[in-house]
């Protein structure tokens, strides 16, 4: 549970500072209905951070236990949304 708590953790911090919505105060229903009203926020992300967060949801309420490459998957699948909706250069995160 840890790993996830820390990863969905990354993941909540930068919705926060990229997106203005208060992911680190949210529940994941909270905030994934923040992403979907949210103009910026797209779509297309907006379900792969669903499944990220229904996974974690799994591990940390109903004791899930993740394989090794499922951690692996997850990882790689966080790091990909931060590099897909990173401000591209010139560009502020928008408040």
């Amino acid at each position: 549970g840890l790993y996830y708590d820390e990863l969905t953790a990354i993941v909540r911090r930068y919705v926060s500072l990229r997106y203005a919505i208060p992911a680190e105060q949210q529940t994941s229903r909270e905030l994934l209905a923040a992403t979907r009203a949210h103009g910026d926020f797209p779509q297309d992300e907006s379900e792969r951070v669903q499944t990220l967060l229904r996974l974690a949801d799994l591990v940390k309420f109903a004791k899930a236990e993740p394989t090794r490459a499922g951690c692996d998957a997850n990882l790689a699948e966080a790091r990909g949304f931060v590099e897909r909706t990173r401000p591209l250069r010139g560009e502020e995160a928008k408040p």
